[in-house]
């Protein structure tokens, strides 16, 4: 990930809990954060690049505020 863009994906993972689909392997569940890291500690420097890392877990309709 860019500098760039890292303001726009911490937004986003403060969310918390995601749609995700992996259409290649067949995989669509409703997943929350378990955690997540970056590769460095300041991404918003302009020009650095580094991975992000994200663990999620599967939540069933009840955990997520659904009924």
């Amino acid at each position: 990930m860019k500098s760039e863009h890292y303001h726009d994906i911490a937004t986003l993972l403060y969310e918390g809990i995601f749609d995700v689909k992996v259409p290649e392997k067949g995989i669509a569940f409703r997943g929350a954060i378990q955690e997540y890291y970056t590769s460095m500690t300041n991404l918003y420097k302009k020009g650095e690049v580094g991975d992000y890392h994200v663990s999620l877990l599967e939540v069933k309709n009840k955990e997520r505020g659904m009924s």
